[in-house]
């Protein structure tokens, strides 16, 4: 049976690449590939710039999809990246290409035995494509696809010749799409790509198909830039290996990381396609990439029998896919009624007014569904509270736990290090305050001969968890705190701690152990959360203009945020500003500088992505708003397209003056007035939002995640390090350290690599922003355990001395 399913599987694949190989004669024939990419600088002063286009560090994982998808593997006989001839290997910078052919390999198993790195490998990397090169006949041809500069392949043909085996090259097909990839010379004295095809006494065939890039186009080729929007979907993919090729275009320097232009050939090798697109790479990958047996799912569990929420705030909903390790795990999230509750694409429910409603998980594989009832209730008044260890707590055997005691000199619960090395020790209470939100802080003792563990646990789920910081003086105190935790009352809160011994401290035959002292938790009752700004981000909906004349409420609750919109149901007023049709909101500031404008609009059915019904009138109170650095002192027209979908986008249009992106100047915190008027009927706009030290791209993931900014705590917005800057700030890239997470999604251990020395800490945090772990860390790479976190998508902080740095993992 085995063997039957085998044989299957050949003719399938054997059909799919007869189906799609139109380009060139191609039929699953040899491949190879070269590309640049690199990172390491060449400060040689015949180099005209010192790196490569950063646009392979995508295009090569998109390239290596484009190969898996077809089961095309074992076709690529040579993949040389790095090629820049006579430069640095990589001492002191990511080696991004490496990073993109390792991952690439692991997940689609590709031959690692092909792959040159050329500065590590030169003389190798030379003689192994010569090799292929050489194999080369009427029945064996190879492809080369060229996707860096030409002096590698130069160099590779001249041994081939040099073997005697020149005729070898009269089979031998180049794809290019660059003239700077054919023409460009790192020396004087390198070689273009005619000159290669010269050398090979013109045997070499050579085709180049239409440029790739493309990046004015957005729906068009392969490459659109800074706008990350025609890529989205892969970013929510259900299979994480294309969440991981998304991942691998954020880390171009200038943000312009939507760019896999050189898959471009690839597509057109294997598909017959020349002119490719992110909607046509969308539908070639389809449900995404399998290889083996795919483990299908068989069912979904929501964690929870019932659930409350309250308004104004978010409740993260606890689920699994059956089987864990099933490999569709797309889950679509729906609210009865989202006027009482909203969910997000990820669970997390906000709750809106009192009520009742039903939130369903469906997975995207199977349609199998489970359901939660959830309570919106107002948010109580609560109290702060304080519990004092020795006092509060029960000292009592709890199963899978040793026993604590009482330190009553320390005034503190500790574990028996004695008895219970490198155990954990666990106590218990029943909260009796009042249900709130709180941030609780946690007082615990650093001890020179270890770092206990310290874990918070709330009715059996885990809260967080940290490590003491290593001790300079024994028995000094300190302070974790766990930020807006809900607790209700009756919940049973669990603290667990650990005996642990950093080796330093001899004592009898071995070393001395900490006890995992802690002294007392402290609630900080936290009041109902209000719009406002948050470390350089304003999201607020646009319902919370006050209508006025004809602007409307609309209803959307499939589309809409909250299921709700604004939009203007008045005639057309493209000339001047129309009396009576300006809506105001005033918000809060709390960051002064400058800040990107946008907003989330539509267009009516029947003008999307046209030019009618794209844009309003808008204005800031006191002239605070910028084109450049021009101030806009009256209305002036805004303006944006879109499909079906509120897309993110929005510039001005200044007639003979061009479309610059709008920014504002808040001058110092304070309250603020932005004005909108109407312009074009039955336009459409969900929410406004104002940026600053934040790429676009970045604004999206948060807007997924994020409803509106409020005061209490957001989960995943970043610091921001520019608030003594006056002058707007359209796009600011931190200079902060590359932060790759693998295996993501991971079911245990994830490994945290491409960290600077001055790495100090790590946060996880959920999707409303508590904190689940935190570790002191002080290496390039570390492993992070998460396995004792609830299935769902959590955000992983680095803090470093440069700032902090934020990416998103799931637990499965």
């Amino acid at each position: 049976m085995m063997k039957k399913n085998l044989l299957l599987l050949s003719v399938l694949l054997l059909f799919i690449g007869q189906l799609f190989a139109q380009s060139l004669g191609y039929n699953n024939d040899r491949i190879a590939i070269s590309a640049d990419g690199n990172n390491q600088p060449d400060n040689h002063p015949e180099a005209k710039w010192p790196r490569a286009d950063p646009d392979d560090w995508g295009g090569t994982p998109a390239s290596l999809a484009i190969i898996a998808k077809l089961g095309l593997q074992d076709k690529v006989v040579h993949f040389s990246y790095n090629n820049f001839i006579d430069a640095p290997a990589h001492t002191t910078e990511t080696n991004y290409m490496k990073e993109a052919v390792d991952g690439g390999i692991e997940r689609w198993d590709f031959d690692a035995s092909v792959f040159f790195d050329v500065p590590e490998t030169l003389d190798a990397s030379i003689a192994h494509l010569a090799e292929e090169l050489g194999k080369s006949t009427a029945e064996d041809p190879l492809y080369f696809i060229h996707m860096g500069t030409s002096e590698f392949f130069y160099r590779a043909v001249q041994k081939v010749i040099d073997n005697g085996k020149v005729e070898a090259l009269s089979h031998v097909q180049i794809i290019s799409h660059s003239g700077f990839n054919d023409n460009h010379l790192r020396r004087e004295a390198h070689h273009k790509m005619q000159e290669a095809i010269i050398l090979s006494g013109n045997r070499l065939k050579y085709k180049k198909i239409a440029d790739q890039n493309g990046c004015d186009n957005l729906d068009q080729l392969w490459c659109s830039g800074t706008d990350f929007t025609p890529w989205k979907w892969m970013e929510t993919h259900s299979d994480p290996n294309i969440q991981w090729v998304y991942s691998r275009m954020q880390f171009h320097p200038q943000g312009k990381g939507a760019d896999v232009s050189d898959a471009g050939m690839v597509y057109y090798l294997l598909v017959g396609d020349e002119f490719g697109s992110p909607a046509k790479f969308q539908s070639f990958i389809g449900d995404g990439i399998q290889l083996g047996a795919v483990i299908p799912v068989e069912g979904i569990n929501i964690l929870h029998d019932s659930r409350n929420a309250y308004i104004g705030r978010g409740v993260q909903i606890a689920h699994s896919i059956i089987p864990s390790d099933a490999f569709n795990t797309k889950i679509n999230w729906t609210s009865s009624d989202p006027e009482i509750a909203y969910v997000s694409t990820k669970g997390e429910v906000i709750g809106l007014k009192e009520g009742t409603v039903t939130i369903t998980a469906t997975t995207d594989e199977g349609n199998f569904k489970d359901v939660v009832n959830v309570t919106v209730l107002t948010l109580p008044s609560c109290e702060d509270l304080e519990y004092i260890a020795i006092k509060d707590f029960e000292v009592a055997q709890i199963d899978t736990f040793v026993t604590a005691y009482k330190d009553n000199s320390r005034n503190a619960i500790a574990v028996d290090a004695g008895q219970y090395k490198d155990k954990f020790a666990a106590t218990k209470k029943v909260f009796d305050g009042l249900t709130g939100f709180y941030n609780i802080s946690m007082t615990t003792l650093t001890e020179e001969d270890g770092e206990s563990t310290f874990r918070l646990k709330v009715n059996g789920q885990l809260v967080g968890e940290f490590q003491n910081p290593v001790a300079t003086t024994d028995m000094e105190p300190y302070i974790h705190e766990f930020q807006n935790v809900l607790i209700e009352k009756g919940d049973e809160i669990q603290i667990e701690s650990n005996a642990h011994s950093n080796g330093l401290i001899p004592e009898g035959d071995g070393f001395a152990y900490a006890r995992g002292r802690w002294r007392a938790l402290n609630f900080e009752c936290l009041g109902e959360c209000e719009v406002e700004e948050v470390n350089g981000l304003l999201i607020f909906e646009a319902e919370r203009f006050p209508l006025v004349g004809h602007w409307k409420i609309g209803t959307d609750t499939e589309k809409a945020s909250g299921g709700k919109y604004l939009y203007y149901g008045g005639p057309n007023s493209y000339q001047k500003v129309p009396n009576g049709q300006t809506i105001s909101y005033t918000f809060k500031i709390n960051n002064p500088g400058g800040y990107t404008v946008k907003w989330t609009m539509r267009q009516p059915e029947g003008e999307r992505g046209g030019d009618l019904g794209n844009d309003a009138w808008i204005y800031f109170d006191d002239d605070i708003g910028r084109a450049k650095q021009e101030a806009l002192t009256h209305f002036e027209k805004f303006v944006g397209r879109s499909t079906d979908d509120f897309t993110l986008n929005g510039q001005l249009d200044l007639h003979n003056n061009g479309q610059p992106w709008m920014s504002v100047v808040f001058p110092e915190a304070g309250e603020y007035t932005i004005n909108l008027s109407g312009r074009s009927s039955h336009f459409q706009v969900d929410r406004i939002i104002l940026y600053k030290g934040m790429k676009l791209d970045e604004v999206a993931e948060k807007i997924a995640e994020i409803k509106e900014t409020m005061n209490c705590n957001i989960a995943g917005i970043p610091g921001d390090d520019n608030d003594d800057k006056e002058e707007p700030i359209l796009s600011i890239t931190p200079s902060l350290p590359s932060l790759i997470l693998y295996p993501n999604p991971t079911s245990g251990m994830l490994q945290i690599s491409g960290l600077i020395s001055e790495a100090k800490s790590v946060s996880v945090l959920n999707m409303i922003g508590q904190i689940q772990l935190h570790k002191k860390v002080n290496s390039n790479q570390i492993n992070l355990d998460v396995s004792a976190l609830s299935v769902g998508t959590y955000i992983l902080k680095l803090e470093t001395n440069q700032g902090v740095v934020s990416k998103v993992f799931m637990k499965e």
